[in-house]
């Protein structure tokens, strides 16, 4: 969630200076002035560019504070502070290689004799996030066991367990301190944060309710209120309380981060276009639309139209779906749980007088520690037409499963698994039947490693196994390869020209042992734009080309399209 971007509270760990604008009384604007003043005065100071750096985070102005403290580190390249700094806002930004480099850095130049609470409490945090959970545990414990009244060193604690998905510890630990010091507004907003993070959203309400009737001027209690909305998904609660801190907080990119997310999430959005499509010599082409409403956090209708070529039919079947197909799916999806997606909905194909019912389904769990798993289901009637002369009875089954996580922030494991069975039960016509069946299973991975992260650059190996398995004579109309066994060399390429223009790139070669084809034999490439017009429309574009199709082994694979993205 996009709290702790804002509750990386500056007075808990020794930012004296940013923290008395931060207490009651204090005044930010105060001490910005009196350290600008200083900075004309004694340029070569470096502790000016430090406290500065301080203050512009504590103003949320995460560009000046960058600024500051980038230049603090080259004054004193032998300090740990300033890229410990720059590592809490890389991680709130969600660029934890960035994060993990300067907090590796840190760590790095950070003295383990420092006696200081305060700089021994950042090197405990920093360990944790960098993965050492055991030692920053220990010297927490340490900490807390020389000082138990260290309300300080107590807030770095529990936001550290918050970080590493420990809210319920985090949780008993700022319950306890509450109860020891119910005067701490530190405390509280901490507590209300782990209850957040627990959705416990009505508890986090009464405790930041209480906060802001005792200080009612306090712009980041007025911050966390409004996170706990946008967290919960009351989102027409928390769209006004932004703009209101877009106002206090003109600077800041969270808060214009966060406003967009609001807009992207809150506002039902409308996608159409057109594509081309070969597989082979079957050619498919025609528009799509998509709409999309959400309710809340929870709920969103989805419905969407294209026209597509079909290609799952047998030999026999009813000639107007040799043809395109029009397809028309409703879908509901649900989130039970910020991590999980259920979707459910019905799946219909029609041409003329041909109509085939089904349903489509799946799952999502989505978490960036264990990664994402997506389940997808679908159903339909083979073909159904009462009035043509070749009227079979049967079914269409396809599941899916697919899992991509990243780890150590470098290597990206894709694993993949579908399998499709066509069962015809019998021909209605009283020719054929007789409980045919057929069914191709495919499986396998990509294994990617990024070489750059700006651009993103990766290169990777995929490899994937498809095999079919016929009975009693089932006959496809397409000639699926019996077996196959594709190996891959690939590379990919996101590049971001600027907040409005971005680019993908890749491309592949590869062999397929089963069938003697070798390397460079089968290859590939794609390139894709979208351009963010606006706040509410967005274009894209793209071609893809492969010399054979991944999923069918049969003929060259082209796919084009165009399409826009518009929010109401």
């Amino acid at each position: 969630m996009r709290l702790s971007k804002i509750l990386i509270l500056p007075f808990l760990i020794a930012i004296p200076l940013a923290s008395f604008a931060q207490r009651p009384g204090g005044n930010l604007e105060k001490a910005k002035k009196i350290f600008e003043e200083l900075l004309v005065k004694t340029p070569n100071d470096p502790d000016v560019y430090k406290y500065l750096g301080d203050i512009y985070q504590a103003s949320n102005d995460t560009a000046k504070a960058r600024e500051f403290y980038a230049e603090y580190a080259k004054r004193m390249p032998s300090d740990y502070y300033a890229h410990y700094r720059l590592g809490e806002m890389a991680r709130a930004k969600g660029d934890s290689a960035e994060a993990k480099k300067e907090f590796e850095e840190a760590l790095r130049l950070m003295d383990s004799s420092l006696k200081d609470p305060a700089a021994k409490g950042a090197r405990a945090r920093m360990l944790a996030l960098t993965g050492d959970i055991d030692e920053s545990d220990e010297l927490f414990g340490e900490l807390l066991k020389e000082n138990p009244d260290n309300i300080d060193v107590a807030n770095v604690h529990i936001e550290t367990l918050i970080d590493t998905k420990r809210a319920k510890e985090a949780e008993r630990e700022a319950e306890r301190f509450a109860s020891k010091y119910p005067e701490s507004v530190s405390i509280k907003r901490n507590l209300a944060r782990a209850k957040i993070d627990l959705k416990k959203y009505d508890d986090a309400e009464i405790i930041l309710k209480e906060l802001m009737a005792q200080r009612p001027d306090d712009a980041s209690l007025k911050t966390d209120y409004a996170y706990l909305h946008y967290d919960s998904g009351d989102w027409s609660t928390a769209g006004p309380l932004f703009d209101e801190l877009a106002l206090i907080y003109p600077e800041s990119e969270d808060i214009r981060a966060t406003q967009d997310d609001i807009f992207k999430l809150s506002r039902p959005y409308i996608i159409g276009g057109f594509d081309l499509r070969w597989i082979g010599d079957e050619k498919s082409y025609g528009p799509y639309v998509k709409y999309v409403h959400p309710i809340d956090s929870k709920w969103k209708f989805e419905a969407d139209y294209s026209i597509d070529r079909n290609l799952a039919t047998i030999t026999g079947f009813d000639s107007n779906f040799s043809t395109f197909t029009n397809t028309v799916n409703l879908l509901a999806r649900y989130k039970p749980h910020r991590s999980l997606e259920l979707s459910l909905g019905p799946s219909n194909q029609f041409n003329g007088s041909s109509y085939v019912p089904g349903a489509i389904g799946g799952a999502t769990f989505d978490d960036p520690v264990y990664g994402r798993a997506d389940l997808g289901l679908y159903y339909n009637k083979l073909f159904d037409d009462p009035t043509s002369a070749l009227y079979f009875d049967g079914k269409e089954h396809i599941v899916g499963v697919t899992y991509e996580n990243t780890f150590w922030d470098r290597m990206i494991l894709t694993a993949l698994y579908s399998s499709i069975w066509y069962r015809v039960d019998g021909a209605k016509t009283g020719t054929g039947g007789g409980d045919d069946f057929g069914r191709q299973d495919q499986g396998g991975g990509i294994l990617q490693f990024i070489v750059l992260h700006k651009p993103r650059i990766r290169v990777g190996y995929g490899f994937i196994y498809t095999k079919l398995h016929i009975v009693n004579d089932y006959t496809p109309m397409i000639p699926l390869i019996p077996e196959s066994e594709f190996h891959s060399a690939r590379v990919a390429i996101t590049h971001e020209w600027n907040k409005w223009i971005t680019t993908d790139v890749g491309g592949f070669v590869g062999a397929d042992p089963k069938r003697d084809i070798s390397m460079f034999d089968l290859y590939g490439f794609n390139i894709a734009n979208r351009v963010k017009v606006s706040k509410r429309l967005e274009l894209s574009g793209g071609y893809e080309y492969s010399s054979e199709s991944i999923v069918n082994n049969v003929g060259r694979y082209q796919y084009f399209f165009v399409d826009f993205l518009y929010r109401f």
